[in-house]
């Protein structure tokens, strides 16, 4: 084969191959992406946290949970980062029965600890199991792991928020900022101890 005719030959295939690409791809659109049964379920996922994010939230106090006991402790891990305001995730995971994943037991261990050295103390709440419906719920949005001072550690934020259906969720209480799990617990306690009365 001759340079020549190797150059031709080389100028038709491309011209093959691109009269073979998507046409969209032709209009400057981006390619479609192949469709895994990964991807696709990551987009059907992607797709219900939008649409359970959109419920209505409202907000309360803790001195309206003054005389509730019966308390459930939830963890939670985001997918994303949600720069603004992610209240809408965290209500929409209460109302929706979810529960701590395995993954994140360690934790719901760390937090549970602390909670249960309250009740035992305060004797004012009593944390129930799956299956009961609860008149709060304690929920850690798990940010990311931290290392500080040799060690690994949870960040987040704690919210308190109440559901009763066919009502919105309510949240009554929340921590300013991201925090690590035991600043985030302390402040919490503090706060139940104030509106309940105890020292």
């Amino acid at each position: 084969m001759t340079l020549r005719r190797a150059s031709h030959t080389l100028v038709a295939l491309a011209l093959i191959a691109a009269a073979a690409a998507p046409h969209a791809h032709a209009q400057g659109e981006p390619p479609r992406e192949a469709k895994t049964p990964a991807k696709a379920e990551a987009r059907a996922e992607g797709k219900d946290v939008a649409k359970a994010e959109s419920a209505a939230v409202t907000n309360g106090t803790l001195e309206e949970l003054r005389d509730k006991r019966l308390v459930r402790l939830l963890v939670i891990r985001p997918r994303t980062v949600d720069a603004g305001d992610p209240t809408q995730g965290i209500a929409s995971a209460v109302a929706s029965g979810a529960e701590t994943n395995p993954r994140l037991r360690w934790t719901y261990d760390l937090i549970a600890r602390r909670l249960n050295k309250y009740i035992r103390k305060h004797r004012s709440m009593t944390a129930i199991p799956a299956g009961i419906e609860p008149d709060f719920v304690i929920v850690f949005n798990l940010l990311r792991y931290r290392v500080a001072l040799n060690g690994i550690y949870p960040s987040g934020e704690m919210y308190v928020v109440t559901y009763k259906a066919p009502g919105p969720p309510r949240v009554h209480w929340r921590t300013g900022k991201e925090m690590f799990e035991e600043d985030a617990t302390k402040e919490l306690l503090k706060a139940l101890k104030a509106s309940r009365g105890e020292k």
